[in-house]
């Protein structure tokens, strides 16, 4: 009984997730959310802190992220839900006050290009084209990016290393059974990485870069241990 306990645990959290992911989808996080990203160029020094204060008492709950905007931390890029144009001027105000020189609102080529890649989104391009370019915030409306947006590039490899694997496991088990070197292979691989996704799904972990990386981690620990536990089995 208590061999089974483990296996009927994972089965209900990889469930829970399922019927999460169908209701609320994945936490994509700030990053991937559809939002406006506001572009702040400064000809002068300028704390990091003091702009997000006055970015959270213009936008308040609406305010996702604060951060530079390049790696010469000369400009800030601020993320928000939405922004109207009442809520843009008065921050251009607040910043009016506090800064004697501020660059123009133009967003180079550059910096649209960094856009459309970390939003990796194919409507990106089309979005870009709209900036605004009045007063000193320049603005761009960022669509929400779809989670295989984010992992798309790992789709192919993770397919082709996964035919790979499952082949070798035919070759090296084909004494044992088509169930024993195809199925149950296939099984523990879905199994262990639905049972990340799950986790992920109910703490309402964001859907980011690392979380992918720890994701392709955890699917190339679950070839390891296929063939461990194979390996062992067999040795019965």
């Amino acid at each position: 009984m208590k061999n089974k306990i483990i296996p009927i645990i994972f089965a209900l959290v990889i469930v829970i997730g399922i019927v999460i992911a169908f209701v609320f989808g994945f936490n994509l996080g700030a990053d991937n959310k559809g939002s406006k990203r506001l572009f702040i160029q400064f000809e002068e020094s300028f704390e990091l802190a003091d702009v997000e204060q006055l970015a959270k008492e213009v936008f308040g709950d609406e305010l996702l992220k604060v951060d530079y905007a390049d790696e010469f931390k000369a400009g800030v890029q601020i993320n928000v839900k939405d922004a109207s144009d009442e809520q843009i001027k008065a921050l251009e105000d607040k910043l009016k006050e506090k800064y004697e020189k501020l660059g123009h609102s133009h967003q180079d080529e550059e910096d649209t290009e960094n856009t459309e890649e970390n939003t990796e989104n194919d409507t990106n391009a089309e979005n870009t084209e709209n900036t605004e370019t009045e007063g000193i915030i320049a603005v761009i409306d960022v669509p929400e990016a779809q989670v295989l947006d984010l992992v798309k590039v790992y789709i192919y490899p993770v397919i082709i290393t996964t035919a790979i694997f499952i082949i070798a496991m035919l070759i090296v088990y084909r004494k044992r059974g088509f169930i024993y070197a195809l199925i149950l292979p296939l099984i523990s691989i879905i199994g262990i990485n639905a049972l990340y996704a799950s986790i992920l799904l109910i703490l309402r972990i964001a859907i980011n870069e690392y979380t992918i990386a720890i994701g392709v981690f955890v699917y190339a620990m679950s070839l390891i241990g296929v063939v461990k536990y194979l390996q062992l089995k067999s040795d019965k």
